[in-house]
């Protein structure tokens, strides 16, 4: 009796710890699974936090408990853990052929093999997963669970844009199993299947169906927002405006909300009532900064200020603000192209020359780095760096065409002043002659001349910019794309010859040549290079050899040297610190506040001079730097 009690009491404390922990783990799972998905469709580091707990709760009685008949209730929970958490669907597959082997009599064995599924069409192996479906669907024993079948074949179906499968197992679910859990969802796919394939009038029609089935609320206003949706799309913008209007004032989840207020923008924009879409984007991308739903919102307003109102520095501004809300936007790519192409109407139609020059230009680089690093076309970004260099001609030709017209209108004014000369001549001598060239004549023409020196003055500087940037930093990335992306030897013989021949002072091309010789790349010019080798050097060793100041010094002197502000400011403060010299220290840090534009230079030096006189501290500057940091970082964040 007392080994049966002795026993009874072991196993319920087995029993206990195994439930406990098993509690736990399954309530890790629950929470993770009441999350909503990050923009990209991948669980938030809650959840996966959350799936991580679960999946080492569930190993941990697997690795204590082997012997346990309730091990398979781990065994399922681990792999749909690590299934969910998207960390590794290899792995999800393993655990699931486990209970599969080890546990064929268990419970979970119909909807493990749903998982398997579901995992092996994650692993790329489509075929697989479709037969796995195939197969359950023939199992009677499974028949409570076939909806479930069915619904994931559609969902797959529908990811390959294979509209007629997803159609079909859709309908499957709605004829067959009206009283599942599947059955509204089924409905709501079924007609969202029709909108993906561009039959929104079909889709509608189903839609409006379903407002009349015995469906949930949610699945109605899902339904509803749909219609407005497939309205906006067909062109039937004041019927799309309707609906969201409406559905603004029933529906009552945030997400959407702010979705529905987007559709009831872009009607109103068609509708010709700009000012209140514009209020709207703007709200929807205030409410939900740094989401899909932001950056759709910004790349609409940009189409706004592109289409309608024709305010393209505005649409710059919104177009890469898509990219910021959210890189992972499939409005991106276009926002750049827009704003690559509203960049050339400012720039090459004369409207833009309030703007920066290199920001317009900016745009198609960015583009061209988009093709490059995202979408891994690296022809297209070939094609818009072709378009920088090719403008460089352009701008040459205006110039040259400027330069003709200006001498023109100074031969012009020239001729009309000897003339007008003469003529007041002719009247002194004449009462009775009348001149044919007045004041005005001239003045006008040397208006355009003030003008036309005007625009050539800024289309020369842009011209410049172009030589000394814009094409020699294009012809270096094209240089890379063919020698590291395309292994085309003479496409970087020839774009390395051109660089040398016409840019051979150049950054880029000195940056070209580290390439072609397989050294670290630097984008500086030879000259550049050594001054900062000297300058390294020097200050390498100044703080050891007060020799060695004579280095640093004759940097100093060098007005035309790369570093001649910050060799001033180091011996400055070299001076003050270390040598205790305040009059020599004096010298420099005048010299600084009085001349330099470096106001970051200027601030740390008035820290402990004023420019009259060094202010008495007790400690250096960098020790309280430091420490400034360190209770930075000590300090808890309200996050925290």
């Amino acid at each position: 009796m007392k080994k049966y009690f002795l026993f009874s009491i072991s196993f319920l404390l087995f029993n206990c710890a195994y439930y406990n922990t098993f509690f736990n783990a399954k309530k890790d799972f629950e929470v993770a699974q009441k999350l909503e998905l990050a923009e990209n469709g991948r669980p938030k580091t809650m959840a996966i936090q959350k799936y991580t707990s679960s999946i080492k709760k569930c190993s941990y009685l697997l690795t204590e408990y082997p012997e346990s008949k309730y091990v398979d209730d781990a065994l399922f929970m681990l792999a749909k853990a690590i299934y969910y958490s998207g960390s590794n669907y290899s792995q999800t597959i393993v655990k699931i052929n486990d209970l599969l082997k080890y546990y064929p009599e268990s419970e979970f064995i119909p909807e493990a093999k749903l998982y398997l599924a579901k995992a092996k069409y994650k692993t790329k192996n489509k075929d697989v997963a479709y037969r796995i479906l195939q197969d359950f669907l023939l199992v009677d024993d499974y028949k409570k669970i076939h909806p479930e079948a069915l619904k994931i074949l559609a969902t797959l179906h529908l990811k390959e844009k294979n509209f007629i499968e997803a159609e079909y197992y859709l309908k499957k679910i709605i004829d067959e199993y009206p009283k599942s859990e599947e059955f509204e969802n089924a409905f709501f796919l079924r007609g969202k299947t029709q909108s993906d394939a561009e039959n929104y009038q079909k889709a509608n029609e189903i839609f409006t169906d379903l407002l009349s089935s015995n469906v949930t609320r949610g699945i109605k206003f899902d339904a509803r927002y749909c219609i407005a949706q497939n309205h906006l799309l067909l062109k039937n913008y004041q019927k799309a405006n309707e609906i969201a209007t409406q559905l603004l004032t029933d529906e009552y989840r945030e997400n959407t909300i702010s979705k529905t207020r987007l559709i009831k923008a872009r009607a109103l924009t068609k509708l010709g009532n700009t000012d209140e879409a514009i209020t709207i984007f703007e709200a929807i991308s205030n409410d939900n900064k740094r989401t899909k739903i932001a950056a759709e919102a910004s790349f609409y307003l940009a189409e706004l200020y592109f289409e309608i109102i024709k305010d393209y520095e505005k649409a710059i501004e919104k177009y890469n603000q898509v990219n910021k809300e959210f890189r992972q936007s499939e409005f991106v790519e276009t926002a750049l192209t827009r704003s690559s192409v509203a960049s050339q109407i400012l720039q090459y139609h004369g409207s833009g020359q309030k703007i920066d020059t290199k920001a317009l230009v900016m745009q198609n680089f960015k583009l061209a780095e988009y093709y490059i690093d995202i979408l891994e076309q690296p022809d297209s970004a070939i094609v818009v760096y072709d378009k920088v260099i090719n403008h460089q001609t352009k701008l040459l030709q205006t110039v040259d065409s400027l330069d003709f017209t200006i001498s023109n209108l100074n031969l012009k004014i020239d001729s009309l002043t000897v003339q007008k000369e003469i003529s007041d001549s002719l009247a002194i001598i004449d009462s009775t002659f009348i001149p044919q060239i007045d004041n005005q004549q001239i003045q006008d023409l040397k208006l355009q001349l003030r003008d036309t020196k005007q625009t050539l003055h800024s289309t020369t500087e842009i011209a410049l910019k172009y030589s000394d940037e814009f094409v020699p930093y294009a012809k270096f990335v094209k240089l890379w794309i063919y020698h590291t992306i395309k292994n085309d030897s003479l496409k970087v013989d020839s774009i390395f010859t051109d660089l040398n021949e016409n840019f051979g002072e150049n950054k880029y091309t000195f940056g070209a040549n580290l390439l072609l010789k397989n050294e670290k790349v630097l984008i500086i010019t030879p000259k550049e290079l050594t001054e900062t080798i000297a300058f390294d050097e020097a200050f390498r060793i100044l703080k050891n050899e007060n020799s060695a100041i004579n280095a640093m010094k004759l940097i100093a002197q060098n007005d035309e040297h790369l570093f001649v502000e910050k060799a001033k400011f180091l011996l400055g403060e070299n001076y003050y610190f270390s040598l205790t010299d305040s009059v020599s220290a004096k010298f420099y840090f005048d010299d600084i506040l009085h001349n330099s534009q470096n106001t970051e230079m200027k601030r740390a030096i008035k820290k402990y001079y004023n420019g009259e006189n060094f202010i008495i501290k007790t400690r250096l500057p960098l020790l309280e730097k430091w420490e400034a940091e360190e209770e930075k970082e000590e300090k808890p964040t309200i996050n925290e």
